[in-house]
């Protein structure tokens, strides 16, 4: 059985009303007319959100800006959801207003490791995306920016739902024997322990072992947030 979508916003949650497979939404011109390379990554997105249980679709992408705009709206000519130049219309639009609302969270953690980035912190609009590389604002651009063809994660995921190899493993031990030199009590521990200590931490994390939550979560993360550095 397809997968289906949100598309639209009539519904609740926001967008539910309607249902579309993703060949069913590239009858939308809204769909249809956004760039090739954002579509493939919206695809990818969605279809990733949906093995999680998560309603992620289009509300709208291409669009004709209202004129004059209402409030919120950017005024004709200065947005990324319509075409680049804005005539004729082209499958050149940028930006993407998404649905249900209840996904905007989901979305705000996962989209960057599909090429977007929200404009939660921008406009305080969680609902819209874009290219992470090209500029926020479109400043009446005329000519496209490049855009680059995105390596998508094999088999969905952002990076950090990817398994982690023995390589990683090592990686990350190594990372805290680096930073790290003792065990919070004031004993100072060997590099040998930090390794042992931390291999066991990220394995349980990983369910290897017991499928038990790690002992000291707070750890693992200043772990890994010292090993993306």
């Amino acid at each position: 059985m397809a997968i289906t979508f949100p598309y639209g916003y009539s519904g609740s949650p926001q967008g539910m009303g309607t249902m579309l497979t993703w060949d069913q939404m590239m009858t939308k011109s809204t769909v249809y007319n956004l760039h090739p390379e954002v579509r493939r990554r919206l695809k990818a997105l969605i279809e990733f959100a949906a093995t999680k249980g998560v309603h992620l679709g289009v509300g709208t992408g291409w669009r004709v800006q209202p004129n004059p705009p209402p409030p919120g709206f950017a005024k004709p000519g200065n947005s990324w959801h319509e075409s680049c130049p804005v005539n004729p219309v082209s499958p050149t639009a940028l930006a993407i207003d998404t649905v249900c609302d209840v996904s905007w969270n989901w979305m705000e953690t996962n989209c960057a490791a599909y090429g977007f980035r929200t404009f939660r912190n921008v406009n305080n609009e969680p609902w819209h995306i874009q290219p992470s590389e090209i500029p926020a604002s479109r400043s009446y651009a005329t000519v496209l920016p490049p855009l680059k063809t995105w390596t998508l994660p094999d088999g969905g995921g952002t990076e950090e739902d990817m398994p982690l190899t023995d390589q990683d493993i090592d990686k990350i031990a190594r990372a805290v024997w680096a930073y790290q030199v003792g065990d919070g009590t004031g004993t100072v521990q060997t590099s040998s322990w930090w390794i042992t200590r931390t291999q066991g931490i990220v394995r349980r994390f990983l369910g290897g072992w017991s499928n038990q939550p790690p002992t000291d979560p707070t750890m693992l993360k200043q772990i890994l947030d010292n090993t993306k550095k």
